[in-house]
């Protein structure tokens, strides 16, 4: 994989300290590409990232392509097979992980994916 210098987190901290907002065109070039990215790992059967936040979106400064990172909690699902609750930072989390369903599906990384943008 080739080096990718900032992260999504970083692209909207710097926004964020200089008092502005994020160039609406930018907020939807890296919001279809997040969620591309998840169509895709969720094209296979089960897979889910299960920790999709800024800190795991690389971005390209120069070409503004984003990445997803972090894949450390990924896992397939099998259906009918209990999983952990307590996964996905806290602030990202989907409601029914919050209320500790142990069997989710695919979605946690949507809700996920829309909480920063």
């Amino acid at each position: 994989m080739e080096f990718v210098p900032e992260s999504l987190y970083r692209v909207l901290k710097h926004y964020s300290s200089m008092n502005q907002r994020m160039p609406l065109i930018f907020v939807k070039f890296y919001t279809y590409q997040i969620f591309r990215g998840l169509a895709y790992i969720h094209s296979v059967p089960g897979v889910c990232h299960r920790d999709v936040k800024p800190q795991n979106v690389l971005v390209d400064p120069l070409t503004h392509q984003v990445k997803l990172c972090g894949f450390g909690s990924a896992k397939i699902l099998v259906k009918g097979e209990a999983n952990i609750s307590c996964i996905c930072s806290r602030y990202y989390r989907a409601p029914e992980l919050i209320f500790g369903v142990t069997e989710y599906a695919t979605s946690i990384d949507i809700w996920s994916a829309g909480c920063p943008c």
